[in-house]
């Protein structure tokens, strides 16, 4: 028999019959001896059908300066059904006879314990099938009411109707949430499963990368990640869980000298489960997000080699300040004596084939040169911005700020760095910037 004790109590205000749900039960200095029904009211019992019967306990509280032996009665009370339907709203059907027990239909009461317990055991395959096969919904209702022999019966804790709805029983993802890795201290990726009842084989779990999750992820967050490797990980890929096991993690060893400058995500999912009984598993994928950062590149031997616009009567604003190592200079779009209209674009001669793994760029902290967006290209060779050579590697928001922004960039490779603020990017014809530095590796 599963034992499984998954009830929810949700107390109603009911009739006199399903009242007083309180959990405190301490009357030890209000009666000689008391007992009732420790969760009174209405309770939810979530099973799986698992192909065994689920066993659920019921317990009673004996409260009181004295107490004497006493047998508790356990027995059904079908007016109850109409009862909770008023209270709720609902349409609930007494489950039929055939498809529970009660177990122990008298509880005798004795010695010391304060807290007794009986039990009642469903088969939720049968009833899943009166529910027409479905799962998650709850259409059957036990109504019970105690009564005692002995001891009195405190009457607003004797009754209790338990509702029940069968689950799927699935191995599940136990945590499923983005979970980002710190490559400085962290050896292993933990893919983590679970049972979300009580294990009675030996189950295994198979999990696999879904690759084909990259773009997906990407587009659902903005971003603009690679898949990790094969090369940068070892994994068996799979996990027992052994009878009474009910969770296990499935382990995924980085292989840290691998990994590359670049941002990652290694998208996991279940793959599949075995089973001596059926077992669905959960479909949803959980993501480790994995960034390496590159070294900061020498820009001394950097040009620009395009400008669309820059300033060169006002303030200093020429695009070479991008690249100038000084932070107090900033290129400026066009603004002395007119402006030009937006796109802009600036590209960087880096002199060498270059992987750029983050881009950092520092904004003029001025409310004025707002920018809002920025995209970035990689070239293998200088052509014009309408060439189809760009290999587009990200687009970013950003603000005035006084702290750099550092952009994951999509993985890529090239000479020739395109810098490009569009339509949208700028405060009308007004943008500047202080520093762009580049973090990767070169050639």
């Amino acid at each position: 028999m599963e034992k499984h004790n998954m009830i929810t109590a949700l107390c109603l205000v009911l009739f006199i019959g399903l009242t007083g749900c309180g959990n405190n039960f301490d009357v030890s200095d209000k009666y000689d001896g008391v007992i009732g029904l420790s969760t009174p009211g209405y309770s939810l019992v979530e099973m799986f059908d698992v192909g065994v019967k689920h066993t659920e306990n019921i317990y009673f509280q004996r409260g009181g300066l004295n107490s004497t032996p006493s047998i508790i009665h356990i027995g059904i009370d079908e007016t109850l059904v109409d009862s909770i339907n008023t209270a709720k709203g609902t349409a609930y059907k007494l489950l039929p006879a055939g498809l529970y027990t009660i177990d122990q239909t008298a509880v005798q009461t004795g010695g010391e314990d304060r807290l007794l317990a009986g039990s009642i055991t469903v088969d939720p395959a049968k009833l899943r099938e009166l529910n027409g096969g479905n799962y998650g919904i709850v259409n059957y209702v036990i109504p019970l009411r105690i009564a005692t022999e002995g001891m009195p019966l405190v009457s607003e804790r004797s009754t209790l109707v338990l509702g029940f709805c069968i689950n799927e029983a699935a191995v599940l993802i136990s945590n499923t949430d983005d979970e980002e890795i710190d490559l400085e201290s962290v050896d292993a990726l933990k893919f983590p499963v679970e049972l979300p009842f009580e294990n009675q084989w030996d189950i295994t779990v198979k999990a696999e990368v879904d690759a084909s999750y990259v773009d997906s992820y990407n587009e659902m967050n903005g971003t603009f990640y690679s898949l990790l490797p094969e090369i940068c990980y070892t994994t068996t890929g799979q996990v027992k869980m052994a009878r009474g096991t009910s969770s296990a993690e499935i382990g995924f060893t980085l292989n840290k000298e691998e990994i590359l400058p670049g941002n990652y995500i290694l998208p996991v999912k279940i793959q599949t489960v075995e089973a001596d009984v059926t077992m669905s598993f959960n479909t949803d994928v959980k993501v480790f997000i994995i960034t390496k950062k590159g070294k900061e590149l020498d820009r001394n031997p950097w040009t620009i080699t395009y400008c669309t616009t820059q300033e060169t009567v006002g303030d200093p604003g020429q695009a070479e300040h991008l690249i100038d190592n000084d932070v107090s200079s900033f290129w400026h779009s066009r603004w002395q004596g007119g402006s030009d209209p937006l796109p802009y674009d600036i590209i960087i001669d880096m002199k060498k084939q270059t992987a750029p793994s983050q881009i950092k760029m520092l904004v003029r902290n001025n409310s004025g040169n707002q920018l809002r967006l920025v995209r970035f290209y990689m070239g293998d060779s200088f052509s014009e911005i309408t060439g189809t050579d760009w290999k587009f590697i990200g687009e970013f928001s950003c603000n005035v700020s006084t702290n750099y922004f550092t952009y994951a960039v999509k993985q890529s490779s090239g000479r020739y760095l395109r810098l490009e603020i569009p339509n949208a990017g700028g405060n009308g014809t007004v943008a500047a910037i202080c520093d762009l530095k580049v973090l990767g590796s070169s050639q």
